[in-house]
């Protein structure tokens, strides 16, 4: 009766410490999932503040950058009226004026550039273009959408972007180029 009682007690005992184990246990798991969570609202907080302080510095860069470009447009104006005004008052040409600077040409202005090729023009017109520019035996594609996908990237890897940008620009000059 003694070992019955005994064992009763111990089993109470196991059962009592495994509980208070797994009480701590728990606390522990849910104090640590709290305090992740609080770090990732922290850090989730901050990166939504930078980005909002990238989108303003993106706004106002936007915003001087219309700016600039209206100075200039005004500047560019005056520059040509000096350059009337000189004529008119020796009766020689004034300096030319520069040659417009050509962007560089970005993945996101390829694809704009193949689909208002595609869109621009016919399939025997590209096959001209191509033609023009040397590269028709290695252009392919049996649609308008691939013959101009082909086009682009043939032009771009043989460093005929410029050129043929130029080219559409002369035969559609209202096409968007």
């Amino acid at each position: 009766m003694e070992l019955v009682a005994v064992s009763i007690g111990l089993a109470l005992a196991v059962l009592s410490v495994s509980w208070i184990w797994r009480a701590s246990a728990r606390a522990s798991i849910i104090e640590s999932l709290e305090r992740s969570m609080v770090s990732n609202q922290t850090r989730q907080d901050n990166l939504e503040s930078e980005i909002e302080d990238l989108r303003n510095q993106v706004h106002e860069l936007r915003e001087g950058h219309i700016a600039n470009r209206a100075l200039l447009q005004e500047w560019i104006a005056y520059a040509r009226r000096l350059g009337s005004m000189f004529r008119e008052a020796t009766g020689q040409e004034p300096p030319p004026e520069p040659a417009e600077h050509i962007k560089p040409v970005s993945p996101g202005s390829i694809s704009r550039l193949v689909k208002t090729i595609e869109a621009r023009f016919s399939f025997d017109e590209m096959n001209n273009l191509a033609f023009e520019l040397g590269i028709d035996g290695a252009v392919s594609g049996d649609t308008a959408a691939t013959r101009a996908v082909s086009l682009v990237n043939v032009a771009r890897r043989r460093g005929l972007l410029v050129r043929l940008i130029e080219l559409c620009r002369s035969e559609r000059p209202d096409g968007g180029f």
